[in-house]
């Protein structure tokens, strides 16, 4: 009698609706917007890679710092957006509320 060969085990991936959310710490100037609507922003691959470049450079750059002190918990990102020439900068930047664990 021939033995049935047992079928690959399949992996279950969770459709990916997003990769993740962060809560910001201040949007100046206010953005009006009605209800919850959310503010998308879409990008090429080739532009998402140099955002991921930026953005991990400026972390690489505030890992440096010294989290016990509160001057260095007050650094953060700071991203730019100039909706006009629809462009968006990573930068450095200062945050208000620094209470972050240590």
């Amino acid at each position: 009698m021939a033995k049935k060969k047992k079928k690959a085990a399949t992996l279950r991936e969770k459709k990916a609706l997003s990769y993740g959310v962060i809560f910001l710490d201040q949007i100046s100037p206010p953005i009006p917007v009605e209800g919850r609507k959310p503010i998308e922003i879409d990008m090429t691959m080739d532009e998402a890679l140099k955002l991921h470049l930026g953005l991990l450079q400026a972390l690489t750059e505030l890992n440096r710092l010294d989290r016990r002190s509160p001057k260095s918990r007050a650094r953060g990102i700071r991203f730019a957006l100039y909706p006009d020439q629809r462009r968006m900068m990573v930068q450095q930047g200062s945050v208000k509320d620094n209470s972050a664990p240590r």
